[in-house]
């Protein structure tokens, strides 16, 4: 299927929320699709509370020393791409639309969880953009 409106890409990716994930089938899908990821500096934050501020403050002291960071946060604040941000400059509906009607098909026949889709989405944007470090948000649940 093709997307041309983000609300209607965004009504599937999110009806995909679920606990149940498969890591593996996961990790070959992203290291099949996109290797590059697997290279990028990548800090991981991990907690009960505080990962939002903590990724923030480390993205703002990174971005001061001239390095460009890609980060991935939840929840999303105004839409659900706003999550994948550059230099805290949000991903655009445009890229957004691209990347999933890009991978939609392969999503739905692996049936990932709509955490693997922004995982993904972020790590495409960010080797694509050429980011410097990726600062994650991690989930424990």
């Amino acid at each position: 299927m093709s997307y041309t409106c983000a609300k209607d890409a965004l009504r599937s990716i999110e009806s995909r929320r679920r606990n149940k994930k498969d890591l593996p089938a996961f990790q070959s899908f992203l290291k099949e699709v996109c290797p590059k990821a697997f290279t990028l500096p990548i800090i991981h934050v991990a907690g009960t509370n505080g990962k939002g501020s903590t990724v923030n403050y480390l993205r703002s002291q990174l971005q001061a020393l001239g390095y460009r960071v890609g980060t991935l946060t939840s929840p999303a604040l105004h839409v659900h791409y706003d999550r994948i941000r550059i230099n805290d400059a949000w991903m655009k509906e445009d890229v957004f639309l691209r990347l999933v009607n890009r991978y939609d098909t392969r999503w739905q026949a692996l049936d990932l969880a709509m955490f693997d889709i922004d995982v993904h989405l972020a790590m495409e944007w960010f080797v694509e953009e050429q980011v410097d470090f990726v600062i994650l948000e991690t989930g424990l649940g």
